[in-house]
């Protein structure tokens, strides 16, 4: 696996009045990435050895975006403003080169690696070149106005559009299939902070947003005719400073709705169509605190329930069911102590996250884990040196599925990273 980035970004600003300000900021992203790898093996019964997969994928990847804002901060009717408006324009070329095959077997207990077959139709039976284009217009704009010195509105809206240009090549056949579709949306949302108080504010928030059914410079003919996927959130809670600012608390709830998802057709199952939909409810509660001026603990908690509230596969009603690698709650506390007037810092931390689902159907359950951590941190020639140990207790567990059900990626073993950070 290999890869070579380049990212270049600038911005000019230009203060036209004491309330008025332009602003360009022009970005190129370039990546060539390389990957050949056998990521299967498949214990054969009949002859005792392993069979295994290759896959070979390169990707050629460019963006060029350019953005460019007015931005007002004063007084309008009365009340101050803070205002942003600007437009977007982004344009980017992907290529990318697929093999999928297989290769010889090996003995599980003597393996001898051998060598990655050649680029032919023999070795690879799917060989493909994607080439996509992907040139978005974008369009936004965001007010926050004070109502009165304690209360805070905030608007924003965002229009875009993404014209989608795709190409497959398959080389085996010697086919090749196109197709082009243009993207429009209309994102938004509305905001307020309410200081009750000098330390303590609520606030609250809704959003609209979509996005794909799947990656649009990968997709495929079959998603590439699907509308996007529309999604909304509401959001409220409270953030409060006591004892002389040494504890700050923050608690807030949430609900989180995504809609057109892609499900079974209920009366063709053969078919996938758009008509999904799944649903996220949490609480989230974060506690800082200065026990003393060295001394600093932090412990946050959060529960989730998300569900399916639409959702059907070929032959199961998945309704109710949870999402793949979402789990139902996750824990952390941390603390951390400074000597002085050695400048020296010790921390700790412990980490739990529930079990999750690799399969939509909720079969297969990945059990949850519990991680604890440990650092130094010296302040030495004007930047800091830190030694790090994770996962001390040496914990097998895994944190994701996405390649398929059966498959997990394991997190790392206990391990320990020795860095010095500097500032400037």
């Amino acid at each position: 696996m290999t890869s070579d980035t380049v990212w270049l970004r600038g911005g000019a600003e230009y203060r036209l009045t004491d309330n008025w300000t332009l602003r360009n900021d022009l970005s190129f992203f370039k990546a060539d990435r390389y990957w050949a790898s056998s990521e299967d093996f498949t214990f054969n019964s009949v002859s005792g050895l392993l069979d295994r997969s290759t896959t070979k994928i390169t990707h050629a990847h460019q963006i060029w975006s350019e953005r460019a804002a007015a931005s007002y901060d004063g007084v309008i009717g009365g009340f101050r403003n803070r205002f942003a408006a600007g437009l977007e324009y982004t344009d980017t070329d992907f290529g990318s080169h697929r093999r999928f095959g297989s290769t010889t077997p090996v003995d599980p207990f003597n393996p001898a690696r051998g060598y990655f077959p050649a680029d032919t139709a023999a070795n690879f039976p799917t060989r493909q070149d994607f080439t996509s284009g992907l040139k978005t217009f974008a369009a936004f704009a965001e007010n926050a106005v004070n109502l009165t010195p304690d209360w805070l509105m905030l608007a924003s809206i965002r229009h875009e559009s993404m014209k989608l240009d795709r190409r497959i090549d398959d080389l085996n056949t010697g086919t090749v299939a196109r197709f082009d579709k243009t993207f429009d949306n209309l994102s938004w949302r509305v905001g307020t902070v309410y200081n009750v108080t000098p330390g303590t504010a609520l606030f609250g928030q809704y959003n609209r947003a979509a996005i794909p059914v799947s990656g649009l410079l990968l997709s495929n003919i079959a998603n590439g005719r699907f509308d996007l996927s529309t999604g909304s959130s509401i959001e409220g809670g409270i953030k409060s400073s006591l004892w002389d600012n040494r504890l700050v608390a923050t608690a807030s709830v949430y609900q989180i709705e995504q809609n057109n998802i892609l499900t079974r057709d209920p009366t063709t199952p053969a078919l996938t169509v758009q008509g999904g939909s799944q649903r996220s409810r949490g609480v989230e509660l974060d506690v800082a605190v200065s026990l003393t001026p060295q001394w600093k603990v932090n412990a946050n908690a959060s529960f989730i329930k998300a569900e399916f509230t639409e959702l059907r596969s070929a032959t199961l009603d998945l309704r109710g069911n949870r999402p793949i690698n979402v789990p139902a709650q996750a824990f952390m506390v941390s603390t951390s102590y400074r000597f002085d007037p050695v400048p020296l810092t010790i921390g700790a931390s412990a980490q739990h996250v529930g079990s999750f689902y690799t399969d939509t159907a909720n079969t297969i359950e990945v059990s949850g884990r519990t991680l604890f951590d440990a650092w130094l941190a010296y302040d030495i020639g004007g930047g800091t040196l830190r030694l790090r140990g994770r996962n001390l207790t040496n914990a097998f567990y895994a944190n994701w599925s996405g390649y398929s059900p059966t498959q997990v990626y394991l997190g790392a073993p206990r391990n320990f990273d020795l860095s010095y950070n500097i500032r400037f």
